[in-house]
């Protein structure tokens, strides 16, 4: 989809990635030139600056750094012909098997993409994000 890193990438590489892991399917997967070439150039991207650490550590880092409210250049006043409004509270749960959900108020929207703020009883205030598919996000006012 062009010379930036998208959406499509990052939902399609670890499919493709973790099938070159099986010896004849990786030799089949190489075989085709475009998809080959699009593969490495995302694993020369490498994993950017990681460092292993321990739940607690993880969770200390969360609980002792203020979150950033700031809306990115791209942010939108509302999303879904208007239905969700960056204020409004929310519940958000996976539109398929998760029965998880997570409630907080809407921090910024951009066009595919929703923050929500929300209180942990672990950590304090956290700014979770989601893609808008994908999720059944419900107002609650």
């Amino acid at each position: 989809l062009g010379d930036s890193l998208s959406l499509a990438d990052l939902s399609l590489y670890h499919i493709v990635n973790f099938a070159c892991m099986a010896p004849e399917l990786g030799k089949r997967i190489a075989s085709f030139s475009s998809l080959e070439a699009w593969r490495q150039r995302l694993i020369a991207m490498g994993q950017g600056q990681r460092r292993d650490m321990t739940q607690d550590e993880a969770l200390a880092i969360a609980r002792d750094h203020a979150i950033d409210e700031t809306p990115p250049a791209d942010a939108v006043d509302s999303v879904l012909d208007g239905s969700l409004r960056a204020g409004m509270r929310v519940v958000i749960q996976a539109d398929d098997y998760g029965t998880e959900t997570t409630q907080g108020d809407i921090a910024w929207l951009r066009a595919g993409e929703i923050a929500v703020k929300r209180i942990d009883d672990a950590v304090g205030e956290v700014m979770v994000h989601y893609p808008l598919l994908g999720y059944q996000i419900t107002p609650l006012d």
